[in-house]
């Protein structure tokens, strides 16, 4: 696949995909060489922002000696002292190094260090950036909380939460990846291989008897797992760039689901559709499909697919041998990177 490459920073990618604004609001609106203008805080709370390339740190907690600020690549990975060996003493700190990690500020009293406020990251508390070196005990607790929250019909469905969980290319064989509503997943490699899981998850309880009618609003990217998938969704769901060097089912053995789109993958074991309805998979290779449903639709697909058939009372399945030209998504390292037109 040939393809372009633009060294954007990840924040680019989520205020365009995400479409939500992940600096905390202040009193004035930014531009070129505008002096930054600090919001205001609870007393004990810490906040961030982003300004003209530099992350920008201020909390609220007079009564200390001084403070530390210590930065990590990530949530959950190691912290290292940023602000120098002397204490800060002015309630505010600007990081050019490591803007787009994550930090801690600690106040000192009594010579021991407190924590001020949460932990701080430019992308906001909807964005987890994980690396293979961190705590992963700490990872999974992270996703499970989420997912405990986003997995229910009632509850998850009409949530104003969205969590995207973006791993750092490694393996990580230790992390069942749950996906409930408003939930992605994303690698950051180069390719889906470059970073792997040990299990991508979808819960077939969010209606009675394994219904997954109602399981939308989740998707998967640039992402491998060497497990057995079951992927039980309907609508407004998505598998792109992926590798499944297992299975992968598309609704429970005795639930029902109706709907989803797979891209750019690769399946190296069979694909059950299962109960599936609705189904359209466009440039992936696939060992075996098998099953047919109300509507497939295979498109620049090649590997043991069904055959071309439509009944109204069996098999409708449609399948386009060659892609036309289309757009494929963008997606994420640590930069954008932007595939050329199908077909090339």
């Amino acid at each position: 696949m040939k393809k372009k490459t633009f060294i954007l920073p990840l924040i680019s990618f989520l205020l365009l995909s995400c479409g939500q604004s992940l600096v905390k609001a202040s009193s004035t609106s930014f531009s070129s060489h505008t002096p930054f203008v600090y919001g205001e805080l609870e007393e004990g709370e810490a906040s961030i922002a982003f300004h003209e390339g530099r992350a920008i740190l201020w909390w609220e907690a007079p009564e200390y000696e001084g403070y530390r600020v210590y930065s990590s690549e990530t949530k959950y990975g190691s912290y290292a002292l940023l602000s120098g060996d002397s204490l800060l003493q002015s309630q505010n700190y600007s990081a050019k190094k490591n803007r787009y990690g994550y930090f801690k500020v600690m106040g000192i009293r009594n010579g021991k260090e407190e924590q001020i406020g949460k932990t701080l990251s430019i992308f906001g508390d909807s964005t987890l950036l994980i690396g293979q070196d961190d705590n992963m005990s700490l990872v999974q607790r992270e996703i499970e909380e989420r997912h405990s929250r986003l997995e229910s019909f009632d509850e998850g469905q009409f949530s104003s939460e969205r969590f995207a969980a973006m791993f750092l290319k490694g393996e990580y064989q230790d992390i069942s990846m749950k996906l409930g509503y408003y939930t992605s997943a994303y690698g950051l490699g180069e390719t889906p291989e470059e970073t792997s899981v040990g299990e991508i998850y979808v819960s077939t309880n969010i209606l009675s008897d394994n219904n997954a009618t109602c399981t939308f609003w989740r998707n998967v990217e640039n992402l491998s797992t060497k497990s057995d998938t079951q992927f039980a969704v309907s609508q407004a769901t998505s598998l792109r760039r992926c590798h499944f060097e297992g299975s992968l089912a598309l609704a429970h053995p005795s639930g029902w689901s109706s709907g989803g789109f797979l891209a750019d993958s690769k399946i190296d074991k069979t694909v059950s559709p299962r109960t599936q309805q609705q189904w359209i998979s466009r440039n992936d290779e696939i060992h075996r499909w098998s099953g047919s449903g109300h509507n497939y639709v295979f498109v620049g697909c090649v590997g043991g697919l069904p055959e071309d058939s439509w009944s109204e009372s069996t098999s409708r399945t449609t399948i386009i041998e060659k892609t036309p030209k289309v757009a494929e998504m963008p997606f994420t390292k640590t930069a954008m990177t932007f595939p050329s037109l199908f077909p090339m």
